[in-house]
């Protein structure tokens, strides 16, 4: 157990954040539960039709913004940006490569 105000490690964050996936489970498939229920003893619901449409189509995006929230997926996210981007090539790693691969000439030859 965990003392009171003591840092939460990342693996108890994401396993806490697991609970959200059978949640986008149950939201995408209650419409077309209900629309199935309720088309046994009269004629659809219109409404019913389209929320079923929509949320069922949706669960895959309601999964993928679930785990791009979990704290490992935003901590990687966040540090492929925290620091000055250059052509999808951060500035220290495009200096090193520019001094690496820096030619001179030198008497008509180039020295790379």
């Amino acid at each position: 157990m965990l003392a009171k105000g003591a840092p939460v490690p990342n693996s108890v964050k994401t396993l806490a954040h697991m609970v959200f996936y059978p949640m986008v489970l149950v939201v995408c498939f209650i419409f077309g539960t209900i629309n199935r229920i309720q088309s046994i003893f009269e004629r659809p619901i219109y409404e019913i039709v389209i929320l079923h449409a929509i949320f069922q189509s949706s669960q895959g995006t309601l999964n993928a913004i679930v785990y791009g929230t979990t704290p490992s997926v935003k901590s990687a996210f966040y540090g492929m940006f925290s620091s000055e981007m250059k052509g999808g090539v951060r500035m220290e790693e495009a200096d090193n490569k520019n001094d690496e691969h820096q030619s001179y000439s030198d008497g008509g030859h180039v020295v790379v």
